[in-house]
């Protein structure tokens, strides 16, 4: 609800403002990127929209394209920044799923599916 409120608050104050608002004064102005998180934040962005799918959905980030783009843009694939990839993806797919999500992105579940058992997938309803 949040995010619809501010980006009706932002539509507003930017007609009301002739398309220049003072957003720097403005308490819906997300916090400043620290330098720290450069790395993560133009990784996610130039792979989220890599996503593996499968039959109930999608899974995760394809890890592949991943390390490619991170050579291609000259970023060190540390372990901080991987937790912040992580991070990001594992809010992603809770996003798309609700509390159903499972994963290797250290996802909560609230759904736990041993070996031979059958699962619910949240997208469809299909069993896999």
């Amino acid at each position: 609800m949040a995010d619809a409120q501010r980006r009706q608050y932002c539509q507003t104050c930017f007609k009301a403002n002739s398309g220049n608002p003072p957003c720097e004064d403005c308490e819906w102005q997300p916090p400043a990127l620290l330098p720290e998180n450069q790395d993560a934040l133009e990784l996610w962005l130039a792979v989220q929209t890599q996503w593996r799918a499968g039959p109930m959905g999608v899974i995760g980030l394809d890890y592949n394209v991943l390390y490619q783009e991170a050579i291609r843009l000259g970023i060190d694939l540390s372990p901080g920044v991987m937790k912040k990839i992580r991070t990001l993806e594992a809010a992603t797919l809770e996003k798309v799923y609700g509390s159903h999500t499972k994963g290797r992105a250290g996802t909560s579940t609230s759904t736990q599916v041993t070996p031979g058992e059958r699962h619910q997938g949240p997208a469809n309803g299909a069993q896999s």
